[in-house]
């Protein structure tokens, strides 16, 4: 570690500590520090010497781990969805996507599906890979369970989302949605009638003619000659 003096303005001195090692560093805990200086400065604080060495230079291997898994989301059929998920290791994991449908039938995605696309890059982080599915229509066959899957040298890690019960829901409410709406049609249908009624008056004759009598009728007189 070096110390640099520098005088602004030609006040007090002040120390200005600089790391010598920028490289990164794995400890002897498997956790990889940004330096080695950074990895000094946490035995420091800790207070028990000796328990905390430089294990390697560069990252420490690790089996993947889910930062961000892919979440429940509720989209009505017909709509766009997408499902993300964030991973990070060393080395740095690769990602791809697995689909159960409902029928047990399961699939590598995007397959052959002109609905699906699968898209991966690195980051937002050192060691880190995002990866995401994006559904453009929303069918009764993309029912059923996903997994990303993040594999290195290390091992595979695995988060799974279920949109059975998001779109069962939802269907249930659509059709309760169709059925308000013809029961309303019906209401409007009735009052309709209701409102030509009052129009025509309150009284409605119809003369009813035959060859020994004719018959006069109305809602409240009835009447024979």
């Amino acid at each position: 570690m070096a110390i640099s003096m520098f005088d602004p303005g030609r006040d007090e001195p002040e120390a200005l500590c600089v790391c010598k090692e920028t490289q990164v560093a794995c400890g002897s805990n498997n956790r990889t520090y940004d330096s080695v200086c950074q990895m000094n400065q946490e035995l420091a604080d800790s207070g028990f010497p000796d328990t905390l060495y430089l294990k390697h230079w560069g990252p420490c291997r690790s089996v993947p781990w889910i930062i961000s898994g892919p979440q429940d989301v509720g989209s009505s059929l017909g709509q766009g969805l997408a499902l993300d998920c964030e991973v990070k290791g060393y080395p740095i994991p690769s990602i791809h996507w697995e689909f159960k449908a409902d029928d047990g039938t399961s699939r590598m995605l995007p397959s052959d599906d002109l609905y699906m696309a699968v898209q991966v890059r690195g980051g937002p982080e050192p060691y880190m890979a995002t990866s995401w599915v994006q559904i453009v229509s929303l069918r009764h066959k993309d029912t059923g369970t996903y997994t990303c899957v993040a594999t290195n040298t290390e091992g595979v890690v695995r988060a799974s989302a279920q949109k059975k019960e998001k779109l069962r829901l939802n269907e249930e409410y659509m059709e309760k949605a169709r059925e308000s709406d013809v029961q309303k049609k019906k209401e409007l249908k009735r009052d309709e009638e209701l409102r030509k009624k009052k129009r025509e008056g309150p009284m409605h004759f119809a003369s009813i003619e035959s060859s020994t009598e004719t018959v006069y009728t109305s809602r409240t007189v009835r009447r024979t000659k």
